[in-house]
């Protein structure tokens, strides 16, 4: 009976979380300045407005508007002697003191050639950004401290490529140091012997053949537990952080097969996050309940009140059988304690 309560309970903690989490977010809200990002038509050459590009090149160029309504920005090449860049500015100011360049590019290329041959720069910030050229999405985020007032020039440019590239969502967000989000980390991994070396099996049971850490060329290491019948299993790892950090988001790819509970309360496969404490209080997490062979992302946000130096990651089954995998797990800051 205590078992079923005690289960409820985290469960009704988890939700009480969620709604926190969520309004703890809502707080936040960062305001972009580059009115250009939209890539709105102007004129009868369909030049994006705020940009400039020679007259005699406008034909490459074309903003695309899919069903959701935002506005892509498309360059496109059909030979690879073709060179095509597109510029704006804005202004920086230094009272903004830090800033965030946000972008989704994508660079589809027709020749043979693989180095990146599209991409995008930031004259008086980071400088060049290439991008891919396999076609697939990239998220461009750059962060940097602004010290004096200086244009920031923009460009766009696909050079000596024959091909297509696309940008959308383009930003700028200035804010004080606090409410700029900081970049992801990877979670890293290390393997002995075929298992993870920094996680420890905090449950009765202290059956390692449950595990496996597994590379992939592309994705890099795969945590994966696996049983056969339904049991509570748990694997936990230390996780260090700032202590100014003030509001972190962790976010993972997970996949679940042949999940089997007992049918005896909310059995699910779980993940905790936790205080490092004597306790180990629960700070947010989430449950999978139904068996899914395709990967999904979540994402969970949390305040570090105490100002705490790290928590506890802890994943595994509750009262469950089957086997569960996570990858691409991720830490980011997303607000920082005034003193920063």
């Amino acid at each position: 009976m205590s078992i079923k309560v005690s289960s409820l309970f985290t469960l009704l903690t988890c939700i009480f979380l969620f709604a926190t989490s969520n309004a703890a977010r809502s707080r936040t809200k960062l305001v972009n300045v580059l009115a250009q990002g939209e890539f709105e038509p102007a004129g009868e050459y369909g030049i994006p407005w705020g940009w400039t590009l020679p007259v005699w090149d406008a034909r490459r160029i074309s903003v695309l508007t899919p069903k959701k309504g935002i506005r892509v920005l498309q360059i496109k090449h059909d030979s690879a002697g073709e060179n095509t860049v597109l510029s704006t500015s804005i202004t920086l100011k230094p009272v903004w003191k830090k800033v965030m360049f946000q972008a989704y590019a994508r660079f589809i290329r027709k020749d043979k050639k693989n180095e990146p041959a599209g991409g995008i720069e930031l004259v008086n910030g980071p400088g060049a950004i290439p991008i891919p050229a396999d076609g697939k999405w990239t998220k461009i985020q750059k962060i940097w401290e602004v010290t004096e007032e200086k244009p920031l020039i923009i460009r766009i440019g696909l050079w000596e490529a024959a091909g297509v590239m696309q940008v959308t969502r383009m930003k700028l967000i200035p804010a004080v140091p606090k409410n700029i989000p900081g970049p992801e980390k990877p979670l890293e991994f290390k393997s002995n012997y075929g298992v993870p070396a920094d996680w420890k099996i905090v449950t009765r049971v202290k059956d390692w053949n449950r595990v496996a850490l597994l590379r992939t060329p592309k994705i890099g290491y795969i945590l994966r537990i696996k049983q056969t019948k339904p049991d509570t299993f748990y694997l936990e790892r230390t996780v260090n952080i700032s202590p100014n950090w003030k509001r972190i988001r962790v976010s993972m790819e997970v996949q679940t097969l042949g999940l089997e509970r007992t049918g005896q309360g909310f059995e699910t496969a779980r993940v905790e996050i936790r205080k490092n404490n004597e306790k180990k209080d629960l700070l947010a997490c989430f449950g999978v309940y139904k068996s899914d062979d395709k990967w999904k992302r979540f994402v969970k946000e949390f305040e570090n009140k105490d100002a705490a130096e790290s928590f506890i990651l802890r994943v595994g089954f509750w009262k469950t059988a089957g086997t569960f995998a996570l990858r691409k797990i991720t830490i980011q800051p997303l607000e920082f304690a005034d003193n920063d």
